[in-house]
């Protein structure tokens, strides 16, 4: 079960903030870690904007991301709980085989999705 812990700012600002992408499979003909996080940390975060009437991120260039750390698809050893979203300042959760996604920011469900 691939996982990628992350940190993030924003802008200028020297605050970090934690992230982490938790999925079911990870292709390994991927856009790269940073793009992969990035494709649901931009629209996770503008959303959390929307919701609490803060200014949008125009440009995803706006967030800076360092990667922490990965695991692999064969990786069985970062076993998680179901609980552990309220630790991350952003966390996204992909359960591929019922094709449901989510999305938190600070434990918060911000985007759910069922397809």
């Amino acid at each position: 079960m691939p996982s990628i812990s992350f940190i993030y700012r924003l802008g200028n600002s020297l605050i970090n903030y934690t992230g982490k992408y938790d999925i079911n499979y990870l292709s390994d003909e991927h856009n790269g870690l940073y793009n992969e996080i990035m494709d649901v940390l931009y629209p996770g975060l503008n959303e959390f904007r929307i919701i609490n009437n803060l200014p949008l991120i125009k440009k995803r260039k706006y967030i800076k991301i360092g990667i922490l750390s990965s695991s692999t698809n064969d990786d069985w050893l970062n076993y998680t709980s179901n609980k552990e979203y309220k630790a991350f300042d952003f966390y996204y959760k992909s359960y591929e085989n019922n094709n449901v996604s989510k999305t938190f920011v600070n434990g918060k469900l911000i985007l759910y999705y069922s397809g």
